[in-house]
């Protein structure tokens, strides 16, 4: 297995990187030539939802595009009061699609392994996984093990340190996965894909402080007209403000 990193802008400027997974020697009979696993990111969470509208624009569909590689989406319909994360009147446009976007809003490295999508049946999907997975069963890695596609993006561990930030109770390390098990856990996620012979590129986790949710003086000074004795390269919540 060949493991990468990228930055976001790389992924947005690579045709190295493009190219490199273009390349195919499987039929369209075989397994899939791409695969996608992560987060939000990967979902195309925007402004709290993700949905139809938004779902085209992630980077793993404009990777797929760019590789002409067959890419169905597991595309959901919503509501004006449609939330993230929340399957009250998010509903599968077409829920026989078995979709090749695997990512799920929220994962952390061990849901991606571990949380597990069990619904049979459309009145039985309960939360994102299942919805996004629909209509298999299993967790993100157990589908892509049952694909063995030939080609997998995954971005995934940023929900592993971001309630260091928006858990704005501590503002501490205390809200991080620890590193044991983030290292356990990413391990196995690398192992496992190895194990099945695919081509990997792994997505870097972004310094989560850079966040909008994050302020700084600069910031305050800009919205507040004040920094409020904010210290120098320190940074709050705007729920703190």
């Amino acid at each position: 297995m060949r493991i990468s990193r990228w930055s976001l802008c790389a992924v947005a400027t690579s045709t190295l990187f493009l190219t490199t997974l273009s390349t195919s020697g499987r039929t369209a009979a075989g397994p899939p030539l791409f695969v996608g696993m992560g987060d939000s990111i990967g979902e195309a969470v925007q402004s709290a939802d993700a949905n139809e509208y938004t779902q085209p624009t992630s980077y793993l569909n404009f990777i797929a595009m760019q590789m002409g590689a067959d890419f169905p989406q597991p595309l959901i319909k919503t509501n004006p009061a449609g939330f993230i994360e929340s399957v009250k009147g998010r509903t599968r446009i077409d829920p026989t699609v078995q979709g090749l976007n695997l990512a799920v809003s929220g994962a952390t490295v061990h849901s991606l392994l571990y949380d597990y999508a069990t619904a049979t049946d459309v009145s039985q999907i309960s939360d994102e996984t299942e919805l996004v997975l629909f209509p298999r069963t299993g967790s993100q890695m157990q589908v892509a093990e049952s694909l063995m596609p030939e080609r997998v993006a995954c971005w995934i561990g940023d929900n592993d340190v971001l309630g260091a930030v928006i858990d704005f109770n501590h503002l501490d390390a205390s809200q991080l996965t620890p590193i044991a098990d983030f290292t356990a856990d990413f391990t196995s996620l690398v192992q496992r894909l190895n194990a099945m012979g695919t081509r990997v590129v792994f997505g870097t986790i972004p310094n989560v402080t850079d966040i909008a949710f994050a302020a700084d003086g600069q910031d305050m000074i800009h919205y507040l007209g004040s920094d409020y004795g904010l210290p120098v390269d320190s940074r709050t919540t705007m729920a703190a403000i």
